[in-house]
């Protein structure tokens, strides 16, 4: 299975727009009895701030959307 540096290098090397679990996962060859742990790692990444998870569950790197990391919350 990918490392967190090598998932974060694919996204600075080759891929440039928000992409889904699926795809990355085929891109870095993450075998099938392996994809359930691999989405796991890449929300630990989402929850951290190194990616970003964007509509229609896509993750994309954060510095390279127009996009501000983080949570809403509605005070009363």
């Amino acid at each position: 299975m990918p490392s967190t540096d090598e998932i974060l290098t694919l996204f600075k090397e080759r891929v440039h727009h928000p992409t889904s679990a699926r795809e990355l996962a085929r891109l870095l060859r993450v075998p099938r009895d392996e994809r359930v742990a691999f989405k796991r790692d890449l929300q630990r990444l989402a929850d951290s701030g190194q990616l970003m998870q964007v509509r229609g569950n896509r993750y994309a790197l954060p510095d390279t959307e127009d996009l501000v990391a983080g949570r809403l919350t509605q005070l009363v």
